[in-house]
């Protein structure tokens, strides 16, 4: 019996222990103010996101939203932008800030973007677009993000069943609304 009381003592006092450990933690990545959620719009459609800190000068950021479709055309390869109705789109992107100052933000960046486009309409194929990309990013105010890049990537069309070589542009504007 008595042992029993021990045990759910220690118990109790372990997951009390463990309680204020995870409040620690939390505690300490709010006042790091690491992670971003963003609502952005720009050329590519509109979109949220999520920003997070990796290591040092290393982000992460995952996003999801509507914006053009891509095309692909049979004759001469080229890839086209379709804006005549929106289609879903994840995207994923790592990139390295090699100048790192309170306002502004120069960075080399991989993305890769992910089409869903639209069955049975040849003008919103499924596609994959993965870059490398040279961008900026400036801070216009205490909430407001500008951010621009370009680069070469790398686009497949999985309805045409071919790939090709382009350059890439991306202008975003992006409003924080909340970070932790």
């Amino acid at each position: 019996m008595k042992t029993s009381k021990a045990l759910n003592l220690i118990n109790k006092k372990c997951l009390i222990i463990i309680i204020i450990s995870m409040f620690s933690f939390i505690q300490f990545s709010f006042s790091q103010e690491k992670t971003h959620f963003y609502i952005n719009i720009g050329l590519q459609g509109f979109e949220t996101s999520i920003n997070t800190r990796i290591y040092g000068d290393f982000n992460a950021e995952a996003y999801g939203g509507y914006g053009h479709g891509y095309t692909m055309y049979d004759t001469d390869g080229k890839v086209s932008p379709v804006y005549e109705r929106l289609t879903p789109f994840v995207k994923g992107a790592v990139r390295w800030n090699f100048t790192n100052k309170e306002k502004k933000r120069n960075y080399i960046g991989v993305q890769s973007k992910y089409s869903f486009g639209h069955d049975g309409d040849l003008d919103f194929n499924k596609s994959n677009l993965n870059e490398l990309h040279l961008g900026i990013e400036r801070n216009m105010g205490k909430r407001f993000i500008f951010n621009s890049h370009l680069g070469v990537g790398y686009h497949t069309d999985y309805v045409m069943h071919k790939s090709t070589a382009l350059l890439t542009l991306g202008l975003t504007f992006k409003f924080n609304y909340l970070k932790f």
